[in-house]
């Protein structure tokens, strides 16, 4: 199961680092250049925790990046640097 959390990671944009202790897996997203951790507790819960982390994450980057594309139109529309 390990094994697909950290294929499944890959896929996401996320570059394994390591696991340590046992059970935490680390993993740096370059796009955003922050780690990231992920407890894999069983192997049930550890899939779905994946999945939400992903989504939930793309989630806030996307409103993030959202709230900036908006700040930067109204600043040029406003002629403010």
């Amino acid at each position: 199961m390990k094994d697909k959390i950290i294929e499944i990671m890959k896929c996401s944009g996320y570059e394994f680092i390591e696991e340590q202790p046992e059970g935490r897996l680390m993993f740096y997203e370059t796009e955003w250049e922050e780690t990231v951790q992920l407890w894999l507790k069983n192997e049930d819960n550890s899939l779905r925790g994946v999945m939400l982390l992903i989504t939930q994450r793309a989630y806030n980057h996307g409103m993030s990046d959202g709230k900036y594309s908006v700040l930067s139109e109204i600043r040029k529309v406003l002629g403010i640097n």
